[in-house]
C-alpha cells in the first residue's frame, strides 16, 4: 500500500517530468500549427495544465489505492470467517463426539 505522502511525492516526480516535457513541445508544436505565443504565454499555459495533471494523478492514484486497501481487508475477513468456521465446526465435532460417547 502507498501511503498519501508517497503517492504524492510520486504525482510531483510525474509533474516535474510532465512539465519539462509539455513546456518543450509547446515550442515545438506552436510554430508548427503557426500559433504565435510567448514565453510567458507557454509557461502560463503549461502551469495550468500541469496543476490540472497534478490533482487528477493524485486522486486516481488515491482511488485505486483506497480499492486495493478496501480488497484486501475484505480477502482478510473472508480468512477469518473461514477460520472461525471450521474452529466452530472442530468445537461441535468434539461435542457430538462427547456427547454420543455418554450417551452409550
Amino acid at each position: 500500500m502507498q501511503s498519501k505522502r508517497q503517492s504524492f511525492i510520486e504525482s510531483l516526480t510525474n509533474l516535474a517530468v510532465g512539465y519539462t516535457i509539455s513546456l518543450i513541445s509547446l515550442f515545438l508544436i506552436f510554430p508548427i500549427m503557426g500559433i504565435e505565443s510567448s514565453m510567458g504565454k507557454n509557461v502560463i499555459i503549461t502551469c495550468y495544465f500541469t496543476v490540472i495533471s497534478l490533482a487528477r494523478s493524485y486522486i486516481i492514484r488515491r482511488y485505486f489505492n483506497k480499492k486495493i486497501v478496501q480488497n484486501e481487508r475484505k480477502q482478510e475477513l473472508i480468512a477469518l470467517k473461514s477460520d472461525l468456521a471450521s474452529i466452530l465446526y472442530k468445537e461441535f465435532a468434539n461435542k457430538l463426539r462427547k456427547s454420543q460417547k455418554n450417551s452409550k
